[in-house]
């Protein structure tokens, strides 16, 4: 064999070689946005993350955080109770850190919040078991059997941050079943 093509082939090895290792990051990323929320809330409770990003880097500053971690495999959660009167978004991350659906404060009849958000068998089973849904309850299946509901609340209006915070807090996040 030449050194010219053995050079060829070494080099094509080491780029699909690359390629994989490089694909294969995310997969095995032990600290991945899951994990990192994991080591610092407890299941099915309502935990504000610290103003400075940590455990969630590259959130707005402006905007109070929370969290509402739970096994989607087990069944569904909710997030539900009063807000303040400025805009709010809540999404559902599954344990790959993607993020699922999402709405806001400009989609919700009532000035709080009502979200619940499981496996797509249990959606299903919540939706059927309810003929007629409130309408300002919002539903998000999930993909994966752990993940949590990220709550974002404007926090740079007039209304102070720890009345926001506060009222974050009064939040209920449970297991659906628990919580009706």
């Amino acid at each position: 064999m030449s050194p010219r093509r053995a050079l060829t082939i070494a080099l094509l090895l080491a780029g699909i070689v690359h390629i994989v290792a490089i694909l294969a990051i995310p997969g095995t990323a032990s600290r991945s946005a899951y994990g990192r929320v994991a080591s610092v809330t407890d299941l099915f409770a309502v935990t504000l993350l610290p103003p400075d990003g940590s455990p969630l880097p590259r959130l707005d500053p402006s905007f109070v955080h929370a969290v509402c971690r739970a096994e989607f495999g087990q069944g569904a959660a909710i997030l539900s109770g009063d807000l303040p009167p400025v805009p709010w978004m809540v999404s559902v991350v599954d344990e790959t850190g993607a993020l699922g659906d999402s709405f806001s404060s400009a989609g919700a009849a009532l000035p709080g919040v009502d979200f619940i958000a499981g496996s797509a068998a249990a959606i299903d089973r919540i939706r059927s078991a309810v003929p007629v849904p409130p309408a300002h309850r919002f539903h998000a299946p999930v993909g994966t059997d752990h993940g949590f509901i990220l709550l974002r609340v404007f926090a740079g209006t007039g209304i102070e941050r720890p009345e926001i915070e506060a009222a974050v807090r009064r939040l209920r996040c449970a297991r659906y079943d628990e919580a009706g």
